[in-house]
């Protein structure tokens, strides 16, 4: 049972986590912010705690690209990676990624180009849990009270940090647009090393529950002191969330095509079948253009059917 847990069943305790969530939430929020951390996971690499995703739904975790390619930014590391939820733990498996294609200049890093340091990946295995899909429809307002849910590794047991809640006195100190064009929030919640990826959350008073506002990305590298700022990609109207939406989509087709049970691989008939593999090629040429106009870059969990002749560099098959 997590401190949260505990603090639910036993509002007087008196030890310090239990008097900040009695001097910085209100009583009718507790329960829904619980709710939300179910949301929330740690991802490690090849077993090593890298960073922070949330679900948004449907087997899709939301995080940061720096934190699945930790190793090669031209390369997910996805594959590799648990999702450490608070009840449920899910092994590496090949996945679904779609992350972004670089092509700046040498030198430009995901954190100076936030439009680029997201990255969604699909879990099956969670498809069934509740998600954060209804997001913050606002962007957060200066001032604005923030919280953040995350894995960082300000704790003793660096090799496996809790879930934490970063709760006191958080708020929004100014947005700002960066050269690229982009919206970001500069915020005082606590982070460290592992929070990359961490949604920040801000209390919606008529709907009674927690949305997302942005997802954190960066902060102070040699950050000493917990309201040291930080730094969080806007998450309404997002412009690389709304390129993905289409993506999603069509990777779900690609894949069903791909499944050996699936009639592409299952048709005898030469002629229907030639059809159906220059749709198939269609379809993928299709993701391809729509990939490289919006900068991204997909690894897929299928392999390519036998008769199918397709080389990208933006549209990743498992080999």
């Amino acid at each position: 049972m997590s401190q949260f847990e505990e603090f639910l069943q036993n509002s007087e305790d008196t030890r310090p986590f239990c008097r900040l969530l009695q001097d910085h939430i209100p009583e009718e929020q507790r329960e829904a912010l619980f709710k939300t951390g179910d949301s929330v996971c740690r991802i490690d690499i090849d077993g090593n705690p890298e960073g922070t995703g949330f679900h948004l739904g449907g087997g899709w975790i939301l995080t940061n690209q720096h934190v699945i390619c930790c190793t090669d930014e031209e390369e997910s590391s996805a594959s590799n990676a648990s999702f450490i939820f608070p009840h449920k733990t899910i092994e590496p498996a090949p996945r679904n990624v779609i992350f972004s294609y670089f092509q700046d200049p040498v030198g430009t890093t995901a954190v100076h180009d936030s439009r680029k340091d997201l990255a969604l990946i699909l879990v099956e295995e969670i498809s069934s849990v509740t998600g954060l899909t209804n997001i913050f429809q606002k962007p957060p307002k200066e001032g604005d009270r923030v919280i953040l849910i995350h894995y960082g590794d300000g704790v003793k047991d660096k090799r496996n940090p809790p879930q934490q809640f970063s709760i006191s006195d958080n708020e929004v100190i100014f947005s700002a647009e960066n050269e690229h064009g982009n919206r970001f929030s500069v915020h005082t919640a606590h982070s460290r090393r592992g929070s990359s990826g961490a949604p920040l959350l801000v209390f919606n008073e008529t709907l009674q529950k927690f949305r997302v506002a942005a997802v954190h990305y960066a902060g102070p590298e040699l950050a000493k002191m917990i309201d040291s700022p930080g730094f969080a990609l806007l998450y309404a109207n997002n412009e690389w969330l709304q390129c993905t939406v289409m993506v999603a989509s069509m990777v779900t087709r690609i894949c069903q095509q791909s499944d050996p049970t699936s009639t592409l691989k299952a048709m005898s008939n030469c002629g229907i079948k030639a059809t159906l593999c220059d749709d198939y090629l269609k379809m993928c040429k299709d993701l391809e253009q729509h990939l490289k106009k919006h900068s991204l870059r997909i690894k897929l969990a299928v392999k390519l059917p036998e008769c199918i002749d397709f080389n990208s560099e933006t549209v990743i098959f498992t080999q």
